[in-house]
């Protein structure tokens, strides 16, 4: 069932008019302001357990409704999983940005270097690779993280490990830039969630 669920969810990202729209993760840095704000003069906030207790909240509701799906109806608990990789992995994002590119390099059309810096991840905007290579690099990238890495958590982990991978990549998206422990704890966790499946992507 887990090989099914991901390709109805990849099925249903490609076929869609416009996902995007729904993939929105404001309501997590709301949470994080929130918490913020009352935990500020705490000295255990601001690192690893801040981050840890942020990340606990989702996941445990997610594991609560799972575990009342499940007890309740299986199409019900494969609906809801169905919803959260969809919520979780977007390829059409990644295809139809560079979809946009190649045809504006066919036609000649003079939007073609703003598309190509919005392909290139931040990683490379200063490289000295030339704009092939280095959108190359970052589409190879992008598809990691936004299928790939949450595909490999779902078959290590279930439903929660791909929920648990997309928040912190998101927290570490938002937060990136901004000093302070929980910064640097989310940028961490990312790079220990990312280090197995990067290399199997790689090798493969």
């Amino acid at each position: 069932m887990t090989l099914i669920f991901i390709l109805i969810a990849l099925a249903a990202d490609l076929l869609s008019v416009d996902l995007e729209r729904l993939r929105k993760f404001d309501w997590l840095m709301s949470l994080y302001n929130s918490l913020n704000q009352r935990f500020v003069d705490n000295e255990y906030w601001d690192g690893n357990l801040g981050l840890l207790f942020l990340l606990s909240i989702p996941l445990l509701i997610l594991t609560l409704a799972l575990f009342l799906f499940s007890h309740w109806s299986f199409f019900a608990e494969a609906i809801l999983s169905i919803f959260v990789l969809i919520y979780c992995i977007g390829p059409k994002k990644i295809l139809n940005k560079f979809d946009k590119y190649i045809i504006s390099i066919e036609k000649g059309e003079t939007d073609a270097p703003s598309l190509a810096r919005e392909l290139i991840t931040e990683e490379f905007e200063n490289s000295s690779d030339n704009t092939d290579i280095a959108i190359m690099k970052s589409i190879f990238i992008e598809s990691h993280r936004q299928i790939m890495a949450a595909i490999f958590w779902y078959f290590l982990l279930g439903i929660v490990g791909v929920f648990l991978y997309r928040l912190v990549d998101r927290l570490n998206f938002k937060l990136k830039g901004t000093a302070g422990g929980f910064s640097e704890s989310a940028s961490i966790l990312l790079n220990i969630l990312e280090w197995p499946s990067v290399r199997l992507f790689a090798v493969g």
